[in-house]
C-alpha cells in the first residue's frame, strides 16, 4: 500500500512473520479521556514512555490536509516521535498515530490520527487478531 499524506501513515510488509503479536487498533478516544500513553523513539534515542498528564485534548481537529482526520493530546513527546503509537492503557491498544505539534496562542498541542481512518483506508491490512 503506498504512503498516505493526508493521514500521514504508511503501511509496510514483512518479509517474514514475526515472533511479536501486533498491537491491537482500538477505537478513537473521545473528548473525555483521561488516560493515554505514547511509546516514542525520539530523534532515534532510547525507548520512551509518556503517560503523566497524558490526556485528550480536543477531537476532530484539522490535520494535515484540511479534513478533520485528528485529535489533541497533551502527551509530551519529542521531535523525531511522529508515528509513535497513542495508546489506550487500560487495554493497550492503539487509538491514534501520533504525527505533528500545533503552537496556538503560545500553547502546543499535540496531535494524533485518529485510528479509525487508518483502519478504515488499508482495510484487511490492518486487521489485528
Amino acid at each position: 500500500m503506498p504512503p498516505d499524506a493526508g493521514l500521514d501513515f504508511a503501511l509496510v510488509r514483512l518479509k517474514q512473520a514475526s515472533d511479536r503479536a501486533p498491537l491491537k487498533l482500538r477505537t478513537a478516544p473521545a473528548e473525555n479521556t483521561k488516560d493515554l500513553l505514547v511509546i516514542e523513539h525520539p530523534a532515534g534515542e532510547s525507548k520512551q514512555v509518556s503517560r503523566v498528564d497524558c490526556k485528550v485534548q480536543g477531537v476532530d481537529l484539522i490535520g494535515r490536509s484540511t479534513d478533520k482526520t485528528d485529535f489533541g493530546h497533551t502527551c509530551d513527546t519529542l521531535g523525531g516521535s511522529s508515528g509513535s503509537p497513542v495508546l489506550d492503557p487500560a487495554h493497550l491498544e492503539v487509538v491514534g498515530l501520533h504525527h505533528l505539534a500545533v503552537t496556538t496562542a503560545g500553547v502546543v498541542v499535540n496531535q494524533a490520527v485518529n485510528i479509525n481512518l487508518i483502519k478504515a483506508k488499508c482495510g484487511a491490512a490492518c486487521a489485528t487478531p
